[in-house]
């Protein structure tokens, strides 16, 4: 539809913007924050072009369990971490698990792309494994 070409038009003009001015590629949440856009939607723009409602939302007045703690997934876990973590570790996240549909990248990669050492992104990820662990231990 139009409106996706659109949004992945005025998407792309910040990623190229962002890129230009951070000489990395900006996460979900950073383009969300400069475009208005929420989250789904620019992932969803730019992976597959399926149109996602904004209407689709969780009440919380509903009084009921939107999710029963045995039926979490991984990519449940995964998901409230990345919303928890900064941008450069999401990045992390996207290109180490293939998140939001990137490409799994090594951790040289990585590193080059987001211009600190490997070792840097090793540790980070360490840390995002920790968090990982300690989250599946609370719920």
């Amino acid at each position: 539809p139009e409106s996706v070409r659109y949004d992945r038009s005025f998407i792309q003009g910040y990623i190229d913007k962002f890129q230009d001015m951070h000489g990395r590629e900006p996460s979900l949440a950073e383009l969300a924050d400069a475009t208005g856009l929420s989250v789904k939607r620019i992932d969803s723009v730019m992976t597959d072009n399926r149109v996602v409602s904004e209407s689709a939302t969780l009440t919380e007045d509903s009084g009921k369990d939107t999710v029963a703690t045995s039926n979490l997934s991984d990519n449940d876990y995964l998901e409230y971490v990345y919303a928890s973590v900064g941008p450069v570790d999401q990045k992390i996240i996207e290109w180490s698990t293939g998140f939001h549909k990137k490409p799994v990248l090594s951790t040289n990669e990585i590193a080059s792309k987001l211009k600190i050492s490997a070792s840097a992104v090793s540790q980070r990820k360490a840390r995002i494994q920790q968090q990982m662990s300690e989250i599946r231990g609370l719920v």
